[in-house]
């Protein structure tokens, strides 16, 4: 660079997606160098591909697996799942009904869960991951994100829904209703 140019280098060929890559920087005064100064610079990682879900129907876990592009290099992977809840507005109100009125009362995690979902974030070595212990009646969002150096890819994201439980929506209707005695 010239003395009186901008103190500003842009490297923007022949990165490779998920490379570190070191960054040396030095002045000179007539023929002194200064010290060196050094950074490390990751690049954003690319993400991942054939993202396959497969729900075993004996248990209701999910297996999701995955392909690193192979063009980018990670050291691991995030998987982040959400969840939310099918309630139906009735049923979110037999609910507020029994906090309202029976505060007494414990309040499950899935009712709970009704009015927010539960967020969960995971790293994994190997690409695949296994959900299991699943609720019923719930809606899974599941992302995904090639991690190198700590710098993370974009996500990838797909959805899986666990089918709704008759029984318990049964029970739950059955003990709110016995509760309601006026």
């Amino acid at each position: 660079m010239l003395k009186d140019a901008p103190l500003v280098a842009t490297f923007d060929k022949n990165l490779e997606p998920g490379h570190t890559y070191s960054i040396v920087v030095k002045t000179f005064s007539d023929k002194v160098s200064s010290w060196a100064t050094n950074a490390n610079v990751t690049t954003r990682p690319s993400p991942v591909i054939n993202v396959v879900n497969t729900t075993d129907p004996a248990t209701g876990d999910i297996l999701i697996e995955w392909d690193p592009d192979p063009r980018s290099q990670q050291d691991h992977y995030k998987v982040r799942t959400h969840t939310n809840v099918y309630y139906t507005s009735y049923e979110k109100c037999l609910v507020l009904v029994k906090i309202v009125f029976f505060s007494s009362l414990q309040i499950t995690s899935q009712e709970a869960e009704a009015f927010g979902g539960d967020v969960n974030s995971v790293l994994v070595e190997h690409p695949q991951f296994l959900m299991s212990s699943l609720f019923p009646g719930r809606n899974y969002s599941i992302s995904i994100q090639a991690v190198s150096n700590s710098m993370e890819s974009d996500q990838v994201q797909i959805f899986q829904a666990t089918s709704k439980s008759e029984l318990f929506i049964r029970w739950q209707f059955q003990f709110t209703v016995s509760h309601v005695v006026l």
